[in-house]
C-alpha cells in the first residue's frame, strides 16, 4: 500500500497534469530564495565595472532626459568621444524593454537568470526530456558560477547577452525541425533581442555555435540525401539573418563606423598580446572539478590569467553527466554540442595554443577585435548542461533495459573515485609543494613593503604576507577537493544503487537534482554576498568637496586627474575629464596618451603641458604636492585627500592661431607636440594644405552655447584665420557651419578640430549629425516591423494548423 501511495505521489509530481507548472515554479522559487535580497528588496552588488560605466554614462543619461534624439557623443571621458559603446540604447522598443515592466516586481538580474533557466527547460522539453531531467539541466545553467561572477563585477551587458543563448539555439533548432513562418519570427525575435544588448563578443560566439550546428547538419543532409530540405532551412535562416541585420542596424552601423577610428581598428585588431592576455590555460581545466584549485577568484587566484573575478565552474555532477552522454548517447545533437565544447576549449586556450590562436587572429573575420579568449567558455557551459540531460537520460535508459555491464561500470567508477579520494587525502601534504603564486607576485609585494617599511622590515613583512597567502590558497584547494570527492562518491553510489534496482527512478532523479543544486550553490555563495541597498550604492555618486569646488566654476573647462586618478571614470560623472577608462577609445587620442602626454619631465613630474593646455585642462587633481610654476593651489578635499591646482597656462575652448605647420606623418606630429618650443596657443599642426590663411591682428571668440550635440561660438577676425577648437576630432559625426553654411573641419594638433574663419563677425556652429545613424534607424524600424509581421502571420498559421 505504501509503495502504491509513493508511486502515486511521484507520478502526480513528475508526470501529472501540472508537472511543467510545478517545475517552472520550482525554478523561480530556488532562484528567488537563493538571491532574495536582490530579487525583491532592491539590494544590488557594489559592482566596480557598473560604477565605472555609470560615471562615464551620466552626461548621456542626463541628455536623454531632456532631448528627443538620444545622445551619441560623450563629452566627459577622454575630452570627448562617441558614446556608441558607453550608453547607446536602441531607439525603438522591442523584447528587451520587458525588463522595464518586470523590474518593478523583481530585480532584472534574477529575473534574467530565471529566463535563462526557462529557455533551457523549454528546449529540453521540446527535445523530448522528462520534466525533472529538463529541470536539472535548467537549474544547472541558471546557477552557473560564471553568471553570478559577471553580475558581481558589473559586466551587465555581457550577462544580458548570455541569457539569450539557450533561447536562440532552441529557435534555430525549431526552425530546422518545423520550417515555419512562426519559427522564422521567433528566431529573428531572439537574435535581435540578443544583439540589441550590445555585447558583440558574446553574440560572435553565439554565431560560432550556430555555425557549428549548421555545418554538422549540412554534412548529415548530404549523408541522408536530404539536401533540398537543408537548403530550404538555410534559405529561411538566411531570411532571418537579413531581417535581423536590418533590425539591429541601430546601434551596429554606428558602432562599426566608430570601430574604424578606435584602438581596435585595422587588420591587426587589438593586437596579439592584448587579444590573448586572458587566455585559459589547459591546466586550469582542473577547476571544472575543483573550483578553487587555482584559488578561485582574485586576490586568491594564482593561475595564468592576470586576474579573474569569476569562475568557470559548471558543477562536477553536471560535468560527469555530460561525459556520460558523450560515451553513451550517439544522438546528433550531442555530437554538435560535443564539437562545440571542444572548439570552445581550444579557442579559450589563446596564447597557450599559439598555432591555433595566431591562425584565428589572422584569418577568422573580426576575431582579432576581441580580447579575453576565456570568455568563449560560455559555449562549453551551455553545451555541458544540455549534454548532462542526455547523460541522465542514458542512465535511465540503461537501467530500464537492465544492462548489467552498465551497473558494473558504475560500480567500478565508484571504487575508482573512492580510491582517488583516499589518494587525495594521503597526498594533502604534497599539495603544499605547489607554487601557489603568480610570476612577479612576490616581487611586487617586496617592492610595496620595502617602500613602506625599509628593506629589512619590508622583506620580512612581504615574506610573511606571501606565506599567509599561500596557506590560504592551499586550504581553498584542499577544501574544494574534499567536496568534489564527496559529491562524486555520492553520485556514483546513487547511480550504482539505481542501476541495481535498489533505488527507484524518481527518487534517484530527485536526489541527483538535490546534489546538483547543493553542488552549485556551495560555489555560488562565494558571489553576490556583498550586496547593499540600491540607495546606498547611488550615494556613491554624491558630490565630494572636490566636485563642489569644481562645479562652482561655470566656465566650460576640463580637468586633468593625475596618476591613478587618470583612469577613473568617477570624475566624468560631474566633470569633463581628459582621462577616464574605456576599452575602445579613439585611436588618435590613445596615441597622444602613449606618445605625448607624459613625455616631457619637469621637476621629476612627467607632464607635457602642450597637450594639457590645448585640451582646455583648467584644473589638475593630485594627491601630492606639485611644485610647478604654472600651477597654483585652488582647493583641498580632506576626505578624498586630493589637492586641486589651477593651471594658469591652460587654453580656452577655442582660439585663433598665428600660424599653421603642415605635417602629415603622425610620428612627426607627436615629436613636434613634445618639443618645448612648440606653443599650441600660437601654432596649429595640420595634416593637409590650407591656403589663404594668416594671423589676425584683431580677433575674439565667445562660446555662446554648449551641449553634447551642439556647440555655438561667436567669432570675430580681421582676416581669414585658422580657429583651433579644443574638441576632439571625429570626422563621421561632427559638422561645422559658418552663418548656416557648411564648412570643413580639419584635424588639428592630431586630436583637435580646426576651422577656417573668413574676416568679419560670424556664428560658428558645430552639430553632431551622423548620416549613418539616420540610415540605421530607418533600417531598424523596417526590420522590427518585418519581425512582428512574421510572428503575427506565423501565429495565425500555427493556430489554424493545430487548433
Amino acid at each position: 500500500m505504501r509503495k502504491k501511495d509513493k508511486g502515486n505521489f511521484f507520478t502526480t509530481i513528475f508526470e501529472g497534469k501540472y508537472k511543467h507548472v510545478i517545475f517552472i515554479l520550482l525554478l523561480f522559487l530556488i532562484l528567488s530564495i537563493s538571491f532574495f535580497k536582490i530579487s525583491f528588496k532592491n539590494y544590488v552588488p557594489q559592482a566596480s565595472d557598473t560604477m565605472q560605466w555609470r560615471s562615464s554614462a551620466e552626461c548621456m543619461i542626463e541628455y536623454n532626459k531632456t532631448h528627443k534624439e538620444q545622445a551619441q557623443w560623450n563629452s566627459n571621458v577622454f575630452s570627448g568621444m562617441p558614446g556608441y559603446l558607453i550608453s547607446f540604447g536602441t531607439k525603438y522598443p522591442f523584447i528587451n524593454t520587458i525588463k522595464r515592466v518586470t523590474n518593478k516586481i523583481m530585480n532584472w538580474r534574477i529575473f534574467l537568470l530565471f529566463m535563462a533557466a526557462l529557455g533551457v527547460y523549454l528546449f529540453m522539453i521540446f527535445l523530448g526530456f522528462e520534466p525533472i531531467i529538463a529541470f536539472i539541466s535548467a537549474i544547472g545553467f541558471a546557477l552557473s558560477c560564471h553568471f553570478l561572477g559577471l553580475l558581481e563585477i558589473g559586466h551587465n551587458s555581457k550577462f544580458k547577452t548570455l541569457i539569450y543563448i539557450p533561447w536562440i539555439f532552441f529557435s534555430i533548432h525549431y526552425l530546422k525541425e518545423r520550417k515555419s513562418i512562426l519559427a522564422m519570427g521567433l528566431a529573428a525575435l531572439l537574435l535581435i533581442g540578443q544583439l540589441r544588448e550590445n555585447h558583440p563578443q558574446i553574440s560572435y560566439y553565439t554565431f560560432i555555435l550556430i555555425g557549428i550546428y549548421w555545418l554538422f547538419n549540412l554534412i548529415w543532409s548530404i549523408k541522408d540525401k536530404k539536401v533540398k530540405d537543408f537548403i530550404y532551412f538555410s534559405l529561411m535562416f538566411l531570411g532571418v539573418l537579413v531581417i535581423t541585420v536590418m533590425a539591429v542596424a541601430q546601434p551596429y552601423l554606428s558602432t562599426m563606423e566608430y570601430g574604424d577610428f578606435t584602438i581596435r581598428s585595422g587588420a591587426e585588431g587589438v593586437g596579439q598580446s592584448y587579444a590573448t592576455s586572458w587566455s585559459f590555460h589547459p591546466a586550469e581545466m582542473i577547476s571544472f572539478i575543483i573550483p578553487n584549485f587555482f584559488g578561485g577568484t582574485s586576490p586568491n587566484y594564482w593561475g595564468w590569467m592576470p586576474f579573474t573575478q569569476t569562475s568557470m565552474y559548471m558543477g562536477v555532477i553536471i560535468l560527469v553527466l555530460a561525459i556520460i552522454a558523450i560515451f553513451f548517447d550517439r544522438r546528433r545533437i550531442v555530437k554538435v554540442l560535443m564539437a562545440t565544447s571542444i572548439v570552445a576549449l581550444l579557442m579559450s586556450f589563446g596564447k597557450h595554443l599559439p598555432l591555433l590562436s595566431n591562425f584565428l587572429l589572422k584569418y577568422l573575420p573580426f576575431f582579432n577585435k576581441f580580447r579575453v579568449p576565456a570568455m568563449i567558455l560560455i559555449l562549453l557551459q551551455f553545451s555541458v548542461v544540455i549534454m548532462a540531460g542526455y547523460g541522465l537520460k542514458s542512465i535511465v535508459r540503461k537501467v530500464k533495459d537492465k544492462e548489467e555491464k552498465f551497473a558494473q561500470l558504475m560500480g567500478r567508477a565508484l571504487i575508482i573515485v573512492i580510491i582517488l579520494g583516499l589518494i587525495f587525502v594521503a597526498s594533502e601534504s604534497l599539495f603544499q609543494k605547489l607554487e601557489y603564486s603568480q610570476p612577479e607576485e612576490f616581487s611586487k609585494l617586496k617592492k610595496q613593503y620595502v617602500s613602506a617599511y625599509g628593506r629589512t622590515d619590508g622583506m620580512k613583512y612581504a615574506t610573511r604576507h606571501m606565506q599567509k597567502t599561500k596557506d590560504t590558497r592551499h586550504k581553498l584547494l584542499v577544501n574544494d577537493g574534499y567536496i568534489a570527492i564527496g559529491l562524486l562518491i555520492l553520485f556514483f553510489a546513487l547511480t550504482y544503487a539505481f542501476s541495481k534496482n535498489k533505488l527507484g527512478k524518481y527518487p534517484y532523479l530527485l536526489l541527483i537534482m538535490i546534489l546538483v543544486v547543493i553542488d552549485l550553490i556551495n560555489v555560488d555563495q562565494r558571489f553576490l554576498q556583498d550586496v547593499y541597498p540600491k540607495k546606498k550604492i547611488d550615494s556613491t555618486y554624491q558630490k565630494t568637496a572636490a566636485d563642489k569646488f569644481l562645479l562652482k566654476d561655470k566656465e566650460e573647462f576640463r580637468i586633468y586627474p593625475l596618476a591613478g586618478e587618470f583612469g577613473q571614470n568617477r570624475w566624468a560623472y560631474y566633470h569633463q575629464s581628459i582621462g577616464g577608462y574605456h576599452g575602445a577609445k579613439l585611436e588618435r587620442y590613445q596615441e597622444i596618451i602613449e606618445n605625448c602626454l607624459n613625455k616631457e619631465v619637469q621637476n621629476r613630474i612627467p607632464i607635457n603641458w602642450n597637450i594639457v593646455n590645448m585640451l582646455n585642462a583648467k584644473y589638475v587633481v593630485f594627491n601630492k604636492k606639485l611644485p610647478l610654476e604654472n600651477l597654483e593651489y585652488a582647493s583641498y578635499d580632506r576626505d578624498q585627500k586630493l589637492t586641486i591646482y589651477k593651471n594658469t597656462s591652460y587654453l580656452p575652448r577655442a582660439w585663433f592661431v598665428d600660424s599653421t605647420e603642415l605635417i602629415s606623418n603622425k610620428e612627426n606630429i607627436w615629436k613636434r607636440l613634445n618639443q618645448r618650443d612648440f606653443d599650441p596657443g600660437k601654432t596649429a599642426i595640420i595634416e593637409k594644405e590650407i591656403s589663404g590663411i594668416s594671423a589676425p591682428d584683431s580677433s575674439q571668440v565667445i562660446l555662446q552655447n554648449y551641449d553634447l550635440h551642439g556647440i555655438e561660438f561667436k567669432v570675430t577676425t580681421d582676416t581669414t584665420s585658422f580657429l583651433n577648437i579644443s574638441e576632439i576630432y571625429y570626422p563621421k559625426g561632427w559638422k561645422a557651419y559658418i552663418d548656416g553654411k557648411k564648412t570643413e573641419i580639419y584635424a588639428s594638433n592630431y586630436i583637435l578640430r580646426g576651422v577656417v574663419i573668413p574676416p568679419g563677425e560670424h556664428i560658428l556652429t558645430m552639430q553632431y549629425d551622423s548620416e549613418t545613424y539616420n540610415i540605421s534607424i530607418i533600417l531598424s524600424l523596417l526590420g522590427l516591423i518585418l519581425t512582428v509581421l512574421l510572428l503575427i502571420i506565423g501565429a495565425i498559421f500555427y493556430y489554424r494548423e493545430n487548433y
